[in-house]
């Protein structure tokens, strides 16, 4: 198991430690600064390349769903979760209109 500022560390988006993904995380500890970590590392993942991003998004993802939490508290931490997710999924949509549009000019 993980402790808290290890989870925390993960979270930081120092790219060392934002490439490593621990087993399971213990999210029943301290529920508000864990949030609070999840928030700054939402604000934090468009700092990334878009294959970093999604990364994340699956590491952050897989490590929710197995943590060992309230299940309100599950669904407020995806919530943060999925904000981010539907930023990035904006972004590439973007791009692939760009794109497209782009190779229709030429």
């Amino acid at each position: 198991m993980v402790n808290l500022s290890t989870f925390q560390q993960y979270l930081s988006i120092d790219a060392r430690s934002s490439r490593t993904l621990t087993k399971s995380i213990n999210l029943t500890k301290s529920f508000n600064k864990d949030e609070q970590h999840l928030l700054k590392w939402a604000a934090l993942l468009p700092m990334q390349t878009e294959a970093q991003q999604t990364e994340q998004l699956e590491k952050v993802l897989t490590e929710l769903r197995v943590a060992a939490i309230d299940d309100r508290q599950r669904l407020t931490l995806l919530n943060i979760v999925l904000e981010a997710a539907n930023k990035l999924i904006a972004m590439l949509r973007q791009h692939y209109l760009k794109a497209k549009e782009d190779s229709t000019r030429h």
